[in-house]
C-alpha cells in the first residue's frame, strides 16, 4: 500500500472547502505563504515545524490533483504527457523574440502543489563558483550556500538512477574521451564534467517533488496541528495598511476561488506574508497589488501603490540541441512506446515496482565550462528511429519583463524572454552545442551514430537562431536591489518579502535554477526563523 501523500490525495482540499462555504469569509494566521511551489513548500514545511504555537498557512492556486493528474507527476516518464495537462500545468505563449527570428517560444510553469518541481526533468545542477555571490542575497555565498544545498538534496532524495537508462554510461565515457571529466559530487561539479542523472524518487520510483518531500511529512507530523494547507485559491492582491512613519505593511492577501471564480476570502498575517508564487506569478501578484513601474500598472489599469521596477529585469535562457539518430544498437528500452503504455507496465508500476514507467527522460547532465550546461536524453521523438539528443542550455546576459496585461487575476502575464538578444549568447550556446556534438562522435562504432541536426555535428550562429526555443528556465523578475532589499524584503513594505526564482538577479551559471530555489528557500527560511525566535 502506498503511503499517504498531501500532494497526491485530495484531504488536504477540507481547507479550501471549509473557505468555500462562507463568501466574503476571512482568516487569521502568523505566517502567510503565498504560492504552493517549491519554494512555498519549504518555507512552509519550516516555519510550521520550528513555530509549533505559530500557525503557518500555505496557498496554492492550483486544485487537488485527480488520480490521473498525480499518475503524470509521479511516473518519471510521463514528464512530457504532464506538460498536456491543464489541471497541473500552465501553458502560455511568449511575446515574439527578435533573436529567434520572430519566433514566439512556449511557456510552462506548475500549477499544482509542489510546482514545477512536479513537472519537471529533476536534473539537480547547482551552479559554478561565484553564481551565487550574483545576487546579492546577505550573507549567502558559495560556501555558505553549500550546506543548503546538501540539505535540500538530502531531503528530497536525490541519487543516481535505481534504474540508469541503458546507455547512459556510454554517454559518459565518450564525454571523457572528448576531454570531459566525470564527477560524483552533487554540489560542486568541475567546469567541464559530465555525470549521470541524479534524481529525486522514492522507494516506489515515484517522483519525490517539494511538496511530497516537505509538506507531506509536516502534515504527518507536529505540524498537523499548525499548518493549514489551502488548495485551489487564487491570490489577487496584497493588502497593506499605511505606517504613521511612512511606507508601508503588508497585513493580509486577498484571494478568489480557482474554481467558481467567484468566492473571495481574505487571509491576515499577524507575521509576515511572504510570496513564493514563482518567476511569473510574484511579479504578477506584486504588479496586480499596485507594485510596479507606473507604465506597466497604467496600461493593465492597476492603480500604483510603489513605484518598483517589477518584473522588468527577468532573465530567461534558450536551449537548443543536437540530435543524432543511432541504428546499431538495439533501441532504449523505455523509448518503446507500446511497451512503456501497456497493461503489464502499468501494473509493474502500481505495484510499486517502478518498470518502464519509473524510468528517467533525461540520462545524464554535464557543463560546458563558461558557456552552458546540457542534458541528455535517449528520446524517440520519430517512431521507429532512436535518438540521442543533448540540449544545451546557455549562460545568459540577455534581460526582458514579466508583465500584467490586465487587473484580471487570471490572466496570463506579457512574457518578453528576449533570447539571443545578445550576440554573445548566440555564441555560447554555439560553443556549447560543438561541445555535445564532440561527445556524440565518440560514441563506439558499433552505434552507428548519423548526425540528424545540425548537418555535420556543426552548429552555427544562423543554426541556434532558427532552431533555439525557451529553456523553460527564467530568474529575476523581481531581484535583490531594484525591488528587493539583500534580505528579500519588498522595498518600501514591512512583513513582505519573495522568496523564490524571481528573488534571484541573475540565472545560475552553468546550471539549471532549481536546485538553486531549493537552496535558497531553506536558506531563507532559517534567516526567517532567526528573525522571529524570542519574539
Amino acid at each position: 500500500m502506498m503511503p499517504f501523500s498531501a500532494c497526491r490525495f485530495s484531504l488536504v482540499a477540507i481547507f479550501l472547502l471549509l473557505a468555500e462555504r462562507c463568501v466574503n469569509a476571512q482568516s487569521f494566521t502568523d505566517f502567510l505563504v503565498v504560492g504552493g511551489g517549491t519554494s512555498g513548500c519549504i518555507m512552509a514545511a519550516r516555519l510550521c515545524s520550528a513555530f509549533p504555537n505559530l500557525h503557518v498557512t500555505l496557498l496554492e492556486r492550483g486544485l487537488p490533483r485527480s488520480p490521473q493528474s498525480n499518475f503524470l507527476v509521479s511516473a518519471p516518464r510521463n514528464l512530457f504527457n504532464s506538460w498536456s495537462d491543464r489541471s497541473i500545468t500552465e501553458f502560455f505563449e511568449s511575446l515574439p523574440d527578435a533573436g529567434l527570428q520572430g519566433r514566439t517560444t512556449p511557456t510552462l510553469t506548475g500549477i499544482t502543489l509542489g510546482g514545477s518541481s512536479a513537472i519537471n526533468g529533476m536534473q539537480w545542477t547547482v551552479p559554478m563558483s561565484g553564481s551565487v555571490e550574483e545576487w546579492g542575497i546577505r550573507g549567502l555565498s558559495t560556501e555558505t550556500a553549500a550546506p543548503y544545498y546538501r540539505r535540500a538534496y538530502d531531503t528530497v532524495g536525490f541519487g543516481p538512477p535505481q534504474a540508469p537508462l541503458q546507455y547512459a554510461d556510454d554517454y559518459v565515457t565518450a564525454a571523457l574521451s572528448a576531454g570531459f571529466s566525470s564527477s560524483d559530487d552533487p554540489i560542486s561539479q568541475p567546469a567541464r564534467s559530465v555525470w549521470q542523472n541524479r534524481l529525486a524518487l522514492d522507494a516506489n520510483f515515484r517522483r519525490n517533488d517539494a511538496c511530497s518531500a516537505y509538506v507531506s511529512p509536516a502534515l504527518s507530523s507536529s505540524c498537523a496541528r499548525n499548518l493549514a494547507v489551502v488548495q485551489g485559491v487564487t491570490a489577487t492582491k496584497i493588502v497593506m495598511s499605511d505606517l504613521s512613519g511612512g511606507g508601508k505593511v503588508a497585513v493580509a492577501v486577498d484571494t478568489i476561488s480557482s474554481s467558481d471564480r467567484s468566492t473571495v476570502h481574505r487571509y491576515w498575517a499577524r507575521r509576515e506574508v511572504l510570496i513564493t508564487s514563482g518567476p511569473y506569478g510574484s511579479p504578477k501578484l506584486l504588479q496586480l497589488s499596485g507594485i510596479g513601474s507606473a507604465s506597466t500598472l497604467a496600461a493593465a489599469g492597476v492603480v500604483q501603490t510603489l513605484n518598483l521596477p517589477v518584473g522588468e529585469r527577468s532573465v530567461t535562457r534558450a536551449s537548443a540541441g543536437v540530435e543524432s539518430t543511432y541504428t546499431g544498437v538495439p533501441d532504449e528500452p523505455a523509448n518503446n512506446v507500446e511497451a512503456v503504455n501497456s497493461a503489464q507496465q502499468r501494473e509493474i508500476w502500481d505495484s510499486g515496482n517502478g518498470g518502464l514507467l519509473g524510468t528517467p527522460v533525461t540520462a545524464a547532465n554535464g557543463r560546458a565550462g563558461e558557456d552552458g550546461y546540457f542534458t541528455v536524453g535517449f528520446i524517440p521523438f520519430f517512431p521507429g528511429r532512436p535518438e540521442l539528443r543533448t540540449g544545451c542550455y546557455h549562460n545568459t546576459n540577455s534581460t526582458g519583463f514579466v508583465r500584467i496585461r490586465d487587473s484580471n487575476p487570471f490572466s496570463t502575464p506579457l512574457l518578453n524572454n528576449n533570447l539571443l538578444s545578445d550576440s554573445e549568447d548566440v555564441q555560447r550556446l554555439v560553443r556549447c552545442l560543438n561541445a555535445a556534438a564532440e561527445i556524440h562522435r565518440k560514441f563506439p562504432a558499433s552505434f552507428q551514430m548519423t548526425f540528424r541536426s545540425p548537418a555535420g555535428g556543426v552548429a552555427t550562429a544562423d543554426y541556434v537562431k532558427r532552431t533555439a526555443n525557451t529553456g523553460a528556465h527564467i530568474v529575476g523578475g523581481c531581484p535583490v536591489g531594484d525591488v528587493l532589499t539583500d534580505e528579500l524584503r519588498v522595498k518600501g513594505v514591512e512583513s513582505l518579502r519573495v522568496v523564490d526564482a524571481s528573488s534571484i538577479r541573475t540565472m545560475p551559471k552553468s546550471a539549471g535554477p532549481a536546485a538553486s530555489v531549493y537552496m535558497l528557500a531553506e536558506y531563507m527560511a532559517d534567516r526567517i526563523i532567526e528573525d522571529h525566535s524570542g519574539r
